[in-house]
């Protein structure tokens, strides 16, 4: 492939990545919000797991995050308070296991509330691993930066490990993503 090839390839690459919380509603073909998707994910190895979750939201992120993270677990945050009445679970997959031990990543979550679990990977390679079986990334830019560039998408998963729905941004309508889930919840 020449360079001019590619460079396209790398725009257009760019300009759908950008586009994509935009063009999600015409993209409908389903009466969700969310992007319906059906497909096997790999089972997470969750820490303190609750008990009864017929249905689990999945994020990646770490601790130090700036960025996306503190949107998205402000999201889970709001979510969990409207769905105190459906067995939901709220998963964080920890992608800085050389960083956050297992007892930090119980100590913070217990802080968000009862239904927040954590995920801490071996390291770094299985976190980056995870978050690509799920579809999304996870890598390092810089040798020297403490920032992990990933995705901040928000997975629906079925206790039996089936994503149902996915959110490709945290720029989103809760409301929306509430309905999704009871919907959800009431086919299963």
């Amino acid at each position: 492939m020449d360079k001019i090839t590619a460079f396209g390839l790398f725009l257009v690459a760019g300009a759908l990545l950008i586009a994509l919380p935009f063009i999600q509603p015409f993209l409908k073909n389903n009466q969700y919000y969310g992007l319906l998707i059906d497909e096997q994910v790999e089972a997470l190895n969750l820490i303190n797991p609750t008990p009864d979750a017929r249905v689990r939201l999945v994020v990646f992120g770490y601790s130090g995050c700036v960025t996306v993270c503190p949107v998205q677990l402000n999201n889970l945050l709001s979510l969990d308070a409207r769905l105190i009445d459906q067995s939901v679970e709220f998963v964080f997959v920890s992608l800085d296991p050389d960083n956050e031990t297992e007892s930090t990543l119980i100590s913070k979550l217990a802080l968000l509330g009862d239904r927040f679990v954590g995920v801490r990977p071996k390291n770094f390679a299985e976190a980056q691993s995870l978050a690509l079986a799920y579809g999304g990334y996870a890598y390092l830019p810089q040798q020297q930066s403490e920032e992990i560039a990933h995705s901040s998408h928000l997975y629906v998963v079925t206790e039996n490990w089936r994503s149902k729905l996915l959110y490709p941004t945290p720029n989103i309508d809760i409301n929306l993503v509430e309905a999704d889930i009871r919907r959800l919840m009431a086919t299963l």
